[in-house]
């Protein structure tokens, strides 16, 4: 698949139009293989704050679909879409996108093929049956709607190799410069409490 293909795939005509949800969902979801060249090509074109934002929330949407005992898989998940955000979010050199692209490959081969997770109709005999995160988290999300429900087994599909990226104090504080007016220097947040003793 070349780039072209790919514009095709996501149905849209060149890179500026890479904007929304499904955009994002459908690189992650494809059962289609996208080579990394093609993935980096596409990636070195795009608005990194949109795909930041697109990441956000193609993994809030993600564990909404998570049960909720489920609380290790929420908390991986909840990880993979900081780092990969944090990460598409600084993107300034090259090595900066061969890194984020490489994450960004690892993570859908892991959602859609790799990953293991056991599942079986709730008070049935039935063998566990193995299916990937993408497809049990398809089959949670769906359960309101089919009234069909089911046990989970989400063990396997905690081994995931996090990379080691931290998020930068100003990027994890940088939503709340909306809130206050006042002057806020990197690496501080401003304290009340602190600032009425004197």
């Amino acid at each position: 698949m070349n780039l072209q293909e790919l514009y095709d795939l996501l149905e849209i005509e060149h890179s500026s139009e890479f904007q929304y949800f499904e955009n994002f969902a459908d690189i992650i979801e494809t059962d289609e293989e996208i080579p990394y060249e093609t993935l980096y090509l596409l990636v070195k074109e795009l608005d990194y704050s949109i795909l930041s934002e697109l990441i956000n929330e193609y993994f809030e949407e993600l564990q909404n679909g998570i049960p909720d005992e489920e609380t290790d898989m929420y908390l991986l998940l909840n990880n993979i879409g900081l780092s990969l955000a944090g990460m598409s979010k600084n993107m300034e050199e090259d090595e900066d996108i061969v890194l984020f692209t490489e994450e960004l490959d690892k993570f859908k081969r892991y959602y859609t093929a790799e990953s293991k997770v056991l599942i079986r109709k709730k008070g049935s005999n039935d063998v566990f049956k193995e299916v990937s995160l993408s497809e049990a988290l398809t089959i949670s999300r769906m359960e309101k709607l089919t009234k069909e429900y089911y046990e989970y087994d989400f063990s396997n599909a905690l081994e995931y190799e996090l990379t080691d990226y931290v998020m930068s104090f100003k990027d994890i504080i940088e939503p709340q410069d909306e809130v206050y007016d006042g002057e806020l220097q990197d690496g501080y947040v401003y304290d009340d409490e602190f600032n009425d003793e004197f």
